[in-house]
């Protein structure tokens, strides 16, 4: 089932992950993208909390959260690219004041003073 709910562009990686968590390698902490019902895909960002071992250590199951994080992976790439273009935007009115040699201009900070939309 596991398999099934997992795009097949990530599975392997997931797996692999999985199975380091198992051995006790590595913390299962990954970003994947589940497939729905429907076939729409989503973002997840799972993590694992514990695994439950029966007397021999063997996992019997594990426990964790998902959290569907597909909005917020579309909203950080809007902004991103949101801020790509005011960048070029911005050194390109620089470029052309540096052209121009207006001083006044020369003493702005232009990274400070849009850092507020930098992501």
């Amino acid at each position: 089932m596991f398999g099934d709910l997992t795009h097949p562009d990530d599975l392997a990686r997931v797996m692999t992950q999985l199975q380091k968590s198992i051995e006790g390698k590595a913390v299962y902490d990954i970003e994947m993208r589940i497939l729905r019902p429907d076939r729409s895909v989503r973002l997840d960002l799972v993590k694992r909390e514990t695994f439950e071992r029966d007397e021999l250590g063997k996992p019997l199951h594990m426990r964790g959260t998902a959290l569907d994080i597909t909005e917020r992976k579309r909203w950080e790439e809007s902004l991103k690219q949101t801020n790509d273009v005011l960048e070029k935007k911005w050194l390109y009115a620089w470029n052309s004041c540096e052209r121009k040699k207006k001083s006044s201009f020369k003493s702005v900070n232009w990274k400070r003073s849009v850092s507020w939309l930098v992501v």
